[in-house]
């Protein structure tokens, strides 16, 4: 938490009220432009549009209105839930952040764009739902209509622009500055922030594959046995010792499944990566990547028996 507040700044990154509404700078393939706040026009323009309705119809209708107050129960909870979260997006709200324990560790204030847009699609089904009970429902049926298909063709252009990905290029002299010893040490990810828990001391840079006492006698796909490569699926064949030990030099993690083999096991050193030991002679030891779903199904099968 320390290395967190000390190199992150949580009050720069606080963006304007408008990019909420209409994000511009938004760029398809770039580290910091492929980001957007945007809640989505579709939504926050439905809403206002269906506001200015409500507006109106409520003039004419207020007989109607009385008999629907019940529901405003509803539509005061959610406009209260907006509040609280459109309030988190802002300065206003630096408090929050500096004085609840574990704000900071949000980092991005508008990732809690994740509660707030399916709360505004709330309101706005509640909108639409107060706006028929005070017109006749053929209004408020062409009214949904049209508020659709402005959705779908302004998502359908929005999908189609996304197809022109121009992917941000670096020089030279921009990436050895990146990786340079005394910016990566101020790093979070150096700084320890990412390590195990136990772990205090960043564990040296080895090979991803490392054997002892055993022979591999082939490797699919090979390019492991010489880099560290995003993966999928390894599949080792070793000959192996009584004393054979694979090491797999990343930290242990649930989205890695390990299949040590016939009669094989594994563990986990003191740097927190993976150890594999296979039974003796000729044995198959696979490293796969699974997904979270794949990942919470291990932990309830390996929890069940």
């Amino acid at each position: 938490m320390d290395v967190l507040t000390t190199n992150f700044d949580i009050s720069k990154q606080f963006t304007s009220f408008f990019d909420y509404l209409v994000y511009v700078k938004f760029d398809w393939g770039h580290t910091g432009g492929g980001y957007s706040v945007e809640i989505g026009r579709g939504i926050t323009i439905s809403l206002i549009l269906t506001g200015i309705v409500i507006k109106i119809l409520t003039k004419k209708s207020k007989s109607n209105l009385q008999t629907n107050q019940a529901k405003h129960k509803t539509w005061i909870f959610l406009i209260l839930l907006t509040i609280i979260f459109v309030h988190l997006q802002f300065a206003l709200a630096l408090w929050f952040y500096q004085l609840v324990p574990g704000a900071a560790y949000l980092q991005f204030p508008w990732r809690l764009l994740t509660f707030l847009t399916p709360i505004l699609i709330l309101l706005l089904c509640e909108r639409l739902e107060f706006m028929a009970t005070l017109e006749n429902k053929l209004l408020t049926r062409q009214f949904c209509q049209l508020l659709l298909v402005f959705i779908v063709v302004h998502q359908i252009i929005f999908g189609i622009n996304a197809q022109n990905i121009q992917y941000e290029v670096f020089f030279q002299k921009t990436i050895e500055l990146a990786l340079d010893k005394n910016s990566l040490a101020k790093s979070l990810i150096f700084g320890g922030e990412y390590l195990p828990q136990d772990l205090t001391v960043v564990p040296e840079i080895k090979p991803l594959i490392q054997t002892e006492n055993c022979q591999i006698l082939d490797a699919d796909p090979a390019i492991v046995l010489t880099e560290a490569i995003h993966i999928q699926k390894i599949s080792l064949t070793v000959q192996s010792n009584p004393s054979c030990q694979i090491y797999f030099n990343q930290f242990d993690n649930p989205f890695i499944k390990i299949i040590p083999g016939e009669g094989g096991s594994t563990s986990i050193s003191e740097q927190k990566t993976i150890i594999v030991n296979p039974a003796p002679g000729v044995q198959k030891v696979e490293f796969l990547h699974q997904g979270l779903l794949q990942a919470i199904g291990t932990k309830l099968l390996d929890f069940r028996f």
